[in-house]
């Protein structure tokens, strides 16, 4: 006879979801299964059966490998994106502290082109003329 047991996994992980069950036979073997589902969206699912004799085998290996494998690429592409995103965003900053540098220099430089109008103006001194050498 089977006893089953149901459990609601509460992992201290960022996972979305959980699941765990496992069931116990009168000899004391344990059969279970528990799985999560990544960031990515992949679902890693493990199937098991722990006994005296056997102890503790994993009964969908080759899923699980295959489902590890793809989560592992989904991931190493996620955590690309986002640093190619990040150097975007770092880029685009550092383009944007050059382009308010750059208006910053030109209101400077007007602020002082302006000073040196007025004072120029203030002492009698006539701007020259464009195209012509003082």
């Amino acid at each position: 006879m089977l006893k089953t047991r149901y459990l609601n996994c509460n992992l201290p992980t960022h996972h979305a979801r959980t699941h765990r069950q496992e069931e116990s036979s009168d000899d004391g073997t344990v059969y279970g299964e528990y799985s999560y589902v990544n960031a990515e969206g992949n679902e890693i699912s493990v199937r098991y059966r722990a006994s005296q004799e056997g102890g503790f085998e994993i009964l969908n290996e080759e899923e699980l490998k295959e489902s590890v494998a793809r989560a592992t690429a989904d991931g190493a592409a996620a955590a690309a994106a986002a640093r190619t995103a990040e150097h975007r965003r770092v880029a685009a900053g550092e383009k944007t502290t050059i382009l308010n540098s750059r208006a910053q220099q030109q209101q400077d430089l007007d602020a002082s082109s302006s000073f040196a109008s007025s004072a120029r103006v203030e002492a009698g001194i006539r701007a020259p003329a464009a195209g012509k050498k003082t």
